[in-house]
């Protein structure tokens, strides 16, 4: 089960174990972060959108538990940006990092599908004169979520009366 704060962790993880990145060069996006002026690779990660495809829910009379599962496919934006050439010349290996046995190992391990999407956008020209290098490019991921909850029964109720 993850929600779409885990997942944007779990994007982060395997983006940072493919590139080998230190700590501060990879942030979920709305965190305050401001990449340090230094000339390094910086990467962000944050959610684009989301759609819930299908939900269920199903009631345990063993246990009066009602367990409640949602399907999302959600998409997630990866940006990219470095002061020097590294976020121009590294761009294939974010891509390839999605696609890594450590990324389809954490899809296992978390029960969900991380599919990249075809574009990387060049955003370079937002920085204006100061040559910012800056690409965005997203993947899609599929997550589900399960909610198990107590449910209140008729047998539960006290002090029953029948009225005739």
């Amino acid at each position: 089960m993850t929600n779409n704060k885990q997942n944007s962790i779990i994007i982060c993880d395997i983006i940072s174990h493919e590139l080998e990145l230190e700590q501060g060069q990879i942030a979920i996006y709305n965190q305050n972060y401001q990449a340090p002026n230094t000339p390094g690779l910086y990467i962000i990660v944050g959610l684009q959108s989301s759609r819930i495809i299908a939900t269920t829910k199903r009631y345990d009379g063993d246990s009066d538990h009602a367990k409640q599962s949602l399907v999302r496919s959600s998409t997630y934006w990866i940006e990219m940006t470095s002061q020097n050439t590294q976020a121009l010349e590294r761009q294939g290996e974010v891509v390839l990092a999605m696609d890594s046995y450590y990324s389809q190992h954490q899809q296992e391990v978390n029960a969900i599908q991380i599919s990249r999407l075809p574009d990387i956008l060049d955003l370079s020209f937002i920085e204006g004169p100061s040559s910012l290098y800056r690409y965005r490019f997203s993947v899609a991921l599929k997550s589900v979520e399960h909610v198990v909850k107590d449910v209140d029964t008729f047998s539960k109720f006290k002090n029953l009366e029948v009225i005739q």
